[in-house]
Parts: structure tokens; sequence; C-alpha cells
């Protein structure tokens, strides 16, 4: 494990939160990292133990979902290797976070998420910064008559950085 030194700094540093996906992202497809992330496969069960392949096919960092699965991919692997690393989860938790005030017809995508409706002022309490996302949402995602209760995409069309509105939702 020791050649592989400079690849495992960059999994260690994206499960601690210092690094964004981007970075990782890059990392992933050097033949280098990809070395270092079969080196645990098991023959019998392939599929579930190739790293590499969950990491970059398996798991979409276009999406805060994808962004935990990757956390926790490369946080196993990191135990596996033995390698010693503080999970922050920062990802983990904003998705935490993000469950507890979007609404369950909504599939907010985390960009918007974090440039529009997170409040990012400091010395705010979590409840504080719950309220004032929560209201956010109420105004930005509007619909003309009731809520809606269920939506065929949940992921709520955004266009020029303004959500669209609902009119008309079938209740039944």
């Amino acid at each position: 494990m020791q050649a592989y030194q400079p690849e495992l700094e960059v999994l260690v540093a994206f499960v601690d939160g210092n690094i964004g996906a981007e970075v990782l992202e890059q990392a992933l497809h050097t033949e280098r990292m990809q070395a270092l992330l079969s080196v645990f496969i098991n023959p019998r069960y392939p599929a579930s133990t190739n790293y590499c392949r969950k990491l970059i096919k398996g798991a979409d960092r276009d999406s805060l979902s994808g962004l935990v699965n990757s956390e926790r991919i490369v946080a196993h692997f990191l135990t596996l290797a033995e390698v010693s690393h503080m999970t922050n989860k920062p990802y983990g938790q904003l998705y935490q976070f993000i469950l507890a005030i979007q609404l369950e017809y909504l599939d907010i995508p985390a960009d918007y998420f974090l440039a529009h409706i997170l409040p990012n002022e400091d010395g705010l309490s979590k409840t504080q910064k719950i309220k004032i996302a929560k209201q956010k949402i109420k105004t930005l995602f509007r619909y003309s008559e009731r809520a809606p209760q269920w939506i065929q995409d949940p992921q709520w069309p955004i266009y020029n950085q303004v959500p669209s509105g609902v009119f008309g939702a079938n209740q039944d």
C-alpha cells in the first residue's frame, strides 16, 4: 500500500471532506488509482467487491445521493485497506439536512439547493436554518391551487435558475 500513498491521500481527503468530488473524479480516471481500487476484489464476488467499478460506473457524483454513496464506498475501501481516516461525512450530513427540509414530492438538485436555498449566514442554529430553507422552498417552488401529492418526475423543472410552477396538479 505504500506504493499508492498519493492515491490513498486523495481518498482520505475526500472522506474527510477536505477535497471535492471534482478532484476525486479526476483521480479515479488514473491507472494508479484504478489499480489501487482493484486490490481487494474477491474473485467469488467480483461485482460487489470491485471498488473501482462501483466508484467510476456505479456512483453518480452529480447528485447528492451519489456523493453520499461515493463517501460510503471510499470509507469502506479505506477500512478494508486499514488506512486510518476520519469520516466527517460532509455530504451525508448535508443529505440528512436536505431530507429534513425537502417536501416529499420534490427532489431538488444538490447544486441548486446549495446555491439558492441553503442559508449561508454563520451563527444560525440548525432549527433556524431549517426554517429559512423551508420558507425559501415555499417561495421558489410554486403551485396554483394545492400542493401536488405526486409528480411524475420528482426533479422539478428549473429554467434559468428559477423553478417552474405547477398548475392544476391532479390530486387523485
